[in-house]
């Protein structure tokens, strides 16, 4: 594979991953004609059209899904030598190679780690945090001995350890009409503006089946993929977000955080390799995070 044919594969996976050319150049710090050129050669010197341009937007095609599907074995398995080679440069002592989504890797596993630590002081880690499918594939491909991630299908065979189930709550600026209840009500959301997650991501899904069951149709302000993205959003009061709590909690200090007044969970599973079971240290880091989402939960749920 020639270097040009690796940044053109690049920009596409970026393009398919973010859902826009604007944020494909921000994610790899190239301009968004030099994004576009990239894609535009590639599907020349392929001859094949990757994205339905219709309406102004990129609609991945048929191709491009059989596409995605290679590559995220291809870039999976490159971010897997990365960690066998930063572990092999931090040998000493026992290595856990961890991969999270961005919930877990950035709000809950820094508070957990020195726990670990503190019982183990020759432990190591490998954290990477990634979407829940690239999780999947990353363990399933045993580039990581423990997963934590939402349940996404078609990612090819893993075996799950357990499920976390982690409540959704809402977060709102202080002083918002919303936080003078203890509970908001699911269908008091709907006359606010709603900063929503995605439907075509993981995290989007026990929200939006929520509102399809009981026949409510919210309109989204904004939609994003990550909730601590939605929580600076409704930290600079572009609206309220339904996220998880535990991404609500650590931005509890700028945040007011209500439960909802119907039961709405993220279960997110902790996954090790196909037909394995977590070692005793990732089995204790496993448990640790247990403890650490139930304090969250009585916290914040009461």
């Amino acid at each position: 594979m020639t270097p040009q044919r690796f940044h053109q594969l690049r920009a596409f996976m970026a393009v398919c991953q973010t859902g826009s050319v604007s944020a494909a150049a921000r994610t790899m710090h190239l301009s968004q004609p030099a994004i576009t050129k990239l894609i535009r050669h590639l599907e020349a010197e392929t001859g094949t059209a990757l994205f339905d341009r219709a309406r102004r937007r990129l609609t991945p095609t048929e191709s491009a899904h059989v596409l995605m599907a290679d590559l995220r074995g291809l870039f999976g398995a490159m971010r897997n030598v990365d960690v066998t080679l930063n572990g092999l440069r931090h040998a000493k002592g026992v290595q856990i190679r961890i991969a999270a989504m961005p919930a877990i890797g950035t709000h809950l596993l820094p508070d957990v780690l020195p726990s670990c630590i503190a019982v183990r002081p020759e432990l190591r880690f490998a954290l990477s945090v990634l979407s829940s499918l690239d999780v999947h594939h990353m363990v399933g491909s045993n580039g990581a001995d423990i997963g934590f991630a939402l349940p996404v299908q078609g990612t090819g065979s893993v075996t799950v350890d357990r499920t976390l189930m982690i409540h959704a709550a809402v977060v709102a600026p202080p002083g918002h009409p919303l936080t003078r209840a203890r509970r908001v009500r699911v269908r008091d959301l709907v006359r606010h503006r709603l900063i929503f997650f995605s439907q075509q991501f993981a995290l989007g899904n026990p929200i939006g089946e929520y509102f399809s069951q009981n026949g409510l149709e919210a309109t989204s302000f904004v939609e994003t993929q990550n909730s601590a993205c939605a929580c600076a959003m409704v930290q600079n009061e572009l609206g309220v977000a339904v996220v998880d709590i535990v991404t609500a909690f650590a931005h509890r200090a700028h945040l007011e955080i209500r439960p909802l007044d119907v039961e709405c969970v993220f279960p997110v599973q902790v996954i090790v390799p196909p037909g394995g079971s977590p070692g005793r240290d990732a089995g204790r880091l496993a448990a640790l995070c247990t403890d650490r989402i139930e304090r969250i939960n009585r916290e914040v749920m009461g």
